[in-house]
């Protein structure tokens, strides 16, 4: 997208237009000051995550460092991404976003709160123990025994793979976070394994990441 007349072009042709949808986005609740921060945090390429409470609601806090023009323009669209998706099932719902220590147009902190969903990567997901089936082995071959726990017996080789109900249930819920992404004219780009968080208590898919 070179200038406006493009990006306006580009948007009708999806059949989607994002000035009409801001009517439909998310109220947004809180601001960073309202945060009662904790001291659990995270941090990595996409920056850093913060954990608290805002007005006792448990929040994630996002935030990154802006220096570009490009960085501001990847910015501007996660955060029109985001409000738009978060009236879905699809997202962690946004709360509120901002700048801080703004030096320039192109040069601040950007922050987002969104609801904390208790979750964690798809990886550190199915890597929990109660994901896990074993199959007992008799060589290489397969002896058909399963079992929920760790088998002790040396005279069989033993293997150790997530469950087939647990791959069906994350792959049709990965799989309706893009659709639902599809459907209100948005394409990810960028999609792997540390862009789907899981809620350990229920199992909910959320896709994340949308600085694209």
């Amino acid at each position: 997208i070179e200038d406006e007349e493009n990006e306006e072009t580009i948007w009708n042709d999806l059949n989607f237009n994002p000035k009409c949808a801001m009517n439909h986005q998310c109220e947004m609740q809180f601001g960073y000051f309202d945060v009662c921060f904790s001291s659990k945090k995270k941090s990595g390429g996409y920056g850093s995550i913060l954990f608290g409470t805002c007005h006792k609601t448990p929040v994630v806090i996002k935030k990154c460092k802006i220096t570009t023009k490009e960085e501001h323009m990847d910015s501007e669209n996660e955060t029109l991404i985001w409000k738009n998706l978060s009236m879905t099932e699809t997202v962690p719902k946004l709360l509120g976003y901002g700048k801080l220590n703004v030096k320039s147009e192109y040069k601040y902190t950007k922050y987002f709160i969104c609801e904390d969903t208790k979750s964690c990567d798809l990886i550190d997901f199915i890597n929990q123990d109660n994901n896990w089936s074993t199959i007992r082995k008799n060589g290489s071959n397969d002896t058909g025994k399963r079992s929920r726990y760790p088998v002790s017996d040396e005279s069989g080789v033993c293997e150790y793979v997530v469950s087939r109900k647990m791959k069906i249930l994350l792959s049709k819920k990965m799989i309706a976070c893009v659709q639902t992404m599809h459907k209100h004219g948005f394409v990810h780009r960028d999609i792997k394994c540390e862009n789907f968080i899981v809620s350990r208590d229920n199992a909910d898919v959320h896709i994340i990441d949308f600085g694209l």
